[in-house]
């Protein structure tokens, strides 16, 4: 038989057969691949859940003017009032569009507004799984999960900044009064507590932060604080389990109207001394703060004994709001099965502004609805959204041009690179002041030497819309202008991967060695996303390696290899507590160098190089001021370079 890739004109009759049947076996080999390729192709069938018909009898048993079942077993199964739900329904389907029913392509409508809420509700409700319903209200889970999400979030929307409001004046005024006389607690705003809610979908690496010795699983938790008739004047969700009642308090806003001194100024009397704000019941582990009356622990006489049970018998008004907010709504009482945190939160904060809007429907809240209140910090905002909503002049540094602009004004400039430090300098010569916000834990908060009027700030804590920009250490001041120092976001529009290159939090990725996505290598690949660190060597290494790696010179990692090293590190990242959006910064490392020149076979830069680099980072860092002169002195001059 001839080799293969030869021709050989004596080939015998059995080989042309052996080749025939070849040919056949192979042809059948490639239609049963393209039989089972084309089957997992598919989707799945589409299945006809009857929704009209669904929809009917969802009316005729609820909603319809003779319903099947009485109010009774409506409360009992929707948690709440059939008119309080058939408001929420009204509210929701008037101005989202998700709730407004749609029609498919052949004309059929599709779920209703009253489908599409009771999917919800019942999973709130009862804590199942989005499918559980499914033979019900015919709906898919996929679909009765993204109801649930539009849910809660128009519910936060709609009614967070009346049912999950601050105490107003008139709202203090009336708790005063009802806590004076049910509970014998003059000034009383409420009852100061924590919950747990269970994290059952918590990732592994996760779980020391968010286990507590003394709970079973890993938790989420919940500071809240509640008046008598258990409405729920303040919500703080989100702390690690791993946390106590104190550790929570301390990131908790609860007080910073009060330290920020635009609380309502309602005062009140006890034994003649007149006191300006009022107080929360708490156990034991709070501070000794006038904000708080805890119990005694030891009491040694009759009269403090009675002080220590009525303080306790009051403080199990948040207790009691606890319970009623587990046995009302089961889905914070069983294990969470969210993936995400701020999922929970929504969903947490939906289940108190319902609780509240139900005390309202039955007429047991000691407060009465106001007509107008301030817009409350939105709960689903982190700080740095939150600073972006302040009312007074920002811009980044990349708009900034001459410093006349800002003669006489208060700057903040975020930031502690070299951009923030010299913007800082040039605008110091006319401005009134500069601080110069950093968000680094290590900074030493001082005023600089040298300078009148700059000083070192620690991270932004909180923006108010009067202008005050607070400082984690407490420090307060009245800011005309913030100016972003903070580098710059990747944007790469017209990068199309299909999902395989994604950027997340200045993290493109999978990225194996800063250069090469793993799937789509050498094809594509990136130069220059690094930072913090030298900036034309690496460059140039990355664009060698990228040259000699499309020419064959020098061979890549397997696909599998190179997507097996990025995932490593990023879990070396996440443990060592490093952010996502510190992915591609060197850190003025230069083991970087030794690496890429390791990839490309030729000899590691210098060991002098490398110390110059230290010495001029070190210089940079101790002396930014004078670092040019001093290092161009000290170092390059006297090193005869």
């Amino acid at each position: 038989m001839a080799q293969p890739g030869y021709l050989n004109d004596s080939s015998s009759t059995d080989t042309d057969e052996d080749w025939e049947q070849d040919a056949q076996i192979f042809a059948h080999l490639v239609q049963q691949a393209n039989a089972s390729s084309s089957i997992r192709r598919s989707k799945a069938p589409n299945i006809d859940r009857g929704r009209v018909e669904a929809n009917a009898r969802l009316m005729a048993d609820y909603f319809d003017d003779n319903p099947t079942y009485p109010e009774k077993t409506f409360k009992r199964r929707f948690r709440m009032s059939r008119n309080l739900f058939i408001r929420i329904v009204y509210d929701l389907y008037t101005r989202y569009p998700y709730f407004q029913q749609q029609y498919d392509a052949t004309g059929l409508p599709g779920l209703s507004p009253y489908q599409k809420c009771t999917a919800a509700i019942r999973q709130l409700a009862y804590g199942i799984t989005g499918d559980a319903w499914d033979d019900y209200v015919r709906m898919g889970e996929s679909t009765a999960r993204k109801c649930l999400n539009h849910f809660v979030e128009g519910i936060i929307q709609m009614y967070g900044k009346v049912y999950l409001r601050k105490p107003t004046y008139e709202d203090i005024q009336q708790l005063y009064a009802a806590h004076d006389e049910r509970h014998g607690f003059p000034g009383m705003l409420g009852s100061l507590d924590c919950m747990h809610w269970e994290w059952a979908m918590c990732p592994v690496a996760w779980q020391g932060q968010y286990h507590r010795g003394d709970k079973p699983h890993p938790s989420i938790i919940l500071e809240a604080a509640a008046s008598q008739d258990t409405w729920i004047w303040h919500a703080f969700f989100g702390c690690p389990g791993a946390m106590n009642d104190l550790n929570v308090l301390n990131h908790s806003p609860i007080f910073e109207d009060v330290y920020n001194g635009i609380a309502p100024d309602r005062t009140f009397q006890v034994n003649g001394a007149t006191y300006r704000h009022g107080y929360y019941l708490g156990d034991g582990i709070y501070h000794e703060w006038a904000t708080f009356v805890k119990a005694f622990s030891y009491p040694e006489d009759d009269k403090r004994i009675k002080f220590k049970g009525a303080q306790e018998a009051a403080r199990k008004d948040i207790e009691r709001a606890f319970g009623i907010l587990r046995k009302r709504w089961n889905i914070i009482k069983q294990p969470s099965r969210f993936m995400e945190i701020p999922t929970m939160r929504k969903v947490m904060y939906a289940c108190i502004i319902l609780h509240n809007m139900i005390l309202e429907n039955k007429n047991k809240a000691i407060c009465v609805v106001p007509n107008d209140i301030p817009d409350p910090p939105n709960p689903q905002l982190t700080e740095e959204q939150r600073i972006l909503e302040w009312p007074k002049k920002q811009l980044h540094a990349h708009n900034y041009r001459v410093p006349e602009p800002y003669r006489d004004q208060v700057v903040v400039i975020i930031g502690n690179g070299s951009s923030a430090y010299d913007i800082s300098r040039e605008i110091a010569i006319v401005a009134k002041e500069v601080h110069l916000s950093s968000r680094s834990p290590n900074v030493k908060v001082s005023k600089l030497d040298k300078y009148d009027n700059i000083w070192q700030q620690s991270k932004i804590d909180r923006v108010f819309k009067d202008g005050t920009v607070q400082f984690q250490d407490h420090v307060c001041i009245t800011a005309d202008t913030i100016i972003h120092c903070t580098g710059y976001e990747f944007h790469i529009p017209f990068l199309k991967t299909n999902g395989i290159v994604s950027i997340n939090d200045i993290r493109v990725g999978p990225i194996y060695g800063h250069v090469f996505p793993p799937q789509l290598a050498p094809r594509l690949s990136f130069v220059g996303l690094f930072h913090m660190g030298m900036t034309f060597l690496p460059a140039e290494l990355q664009s060698k390696w990228i040259a000699r790696a499309l020419s064959g010179t020098v061979s890549l990692p397997s696909k599998t290899e190179m997507l097996h090293s990025v995932e490593q590190f990023y879990r070396d990242m996440e443990e060592m507590g490093i952010p996502k959006r510190n992915t591609h910064s060197l850190n003025h490392n230069m083991d970087y160098l030794d690496w890429l020149s390791d990839q490309l076979r030729i000899t590691r830069p210098p060991q002098t190089l490398k110390d110059y680099y230290a010495r001029f980072i070190e210089r940079f860092r101790n002396d930014h001021e004078g670092f040019r002169e001093t290092f161009e002195e000290d170092f390059l001059i006297n090193d005869h370079i």
